[in-house]
């Protein structure tokens, strides 16, 4: 019975993993319609860089997590994220406008310049012997920060009374990603992967509700743009 007991547990523990990789996966493979967005029409528009650099960082440190856990349903969704975001980030500089290349690549160096600050910290800072639990804080503040990022959608949403600026289907699945994430790190025992998501759904269940408080007024001429947080369900 123990051994019966033990496998499925460990079949329903991968098949979660599985499930949420998917979902997440879907999730880090949406910049590529703004990339190809951005390809066609050789401009960036109003696109910032910031959201796909900060998904680089941030899966970047997930992979490099998941890598020290081994862990492969942590491994896999954040390596394509990397992936996708090297693609979007190479899009993007190689259509910006030639005036705002130099503020891109002050953008981007800064970028390195914290990953590299993280790196120092994380194998170099004493003591010594923990560099699994610091990238697993910095993974989790990293996350927490990126899922508290649309607040400035919700004010607009709220100010104009018009979810018109929420992607909808993103924050379905940004949620669903979430669950299966907090589920999966409530059976692996992991507080770094547990605690984020927990957060994360809250902000997506505040996105939903705002979404069936304000129905969408397609008279407002709205962009509705990647969320931040659908960047980041891990």
């Amino acid at each position: 019975f123990d051994v019966c007991f033990t496998f499925c547990l460990t079949m329903g523990k991968d098949l979660i993993g599985l499930i949420a990789s998917a979902l997440t996966v879907g999730l880090f493979t949406s910049p590529l319609k703004i990339a190809q967005e951005i390809r066609l029409n050789k401009a960036t528009g109003a696109y910032s860089v910031l959201p796909y650099l900060a998904m680089m960082l941030n899966c970047t440190f997930w992979a490099l997590y998941g890598y020290n856990i081994g862990d492969k349903a942590v491994i896999i969704p954040n390596l394509i994220g990397i992936s996708v975001a090297l693609l979007t980030l190479s899009t993007f500089y190689n259509n910006v406008q030639e005036e705002q290349k130099k503020a891109v690549r002050r953008q981007f160096t800064t970028c390195g310049m914290l990953g590299s600050a993280f790196l120092v910290w994380i194998y170099l800072i004493p003591p010594w012997g923990n560099s699994t639990g610091r990238i697993g804080l910095l993974g989790a503040v990293l996350s927490i920060s990126m899922f508290a990022s649309p607040f400035a959608t919700i004010r607009q949403v709220i100010a104009e009374k018009n979810s018109a600026s929420l992607p909808l289907p993103m924050v379905i699945m940004s949620a669903l990603a979430t669950i299966f994430w907090a589920w999966y790190g409530q059976m692996i025992g992991d507080a770094f992967v547990l605690v984020p998501n927990i957060l994360g759904l809250v902000f997506s269940g505040v996105q939903l509700t705002l979404a069936g408080l304000y129905p969408r007024k397609t008279s407002t001429a709205v962009r509705a743009t990647t969320p931040w947080n659908a960047l980041n369900t891990l």
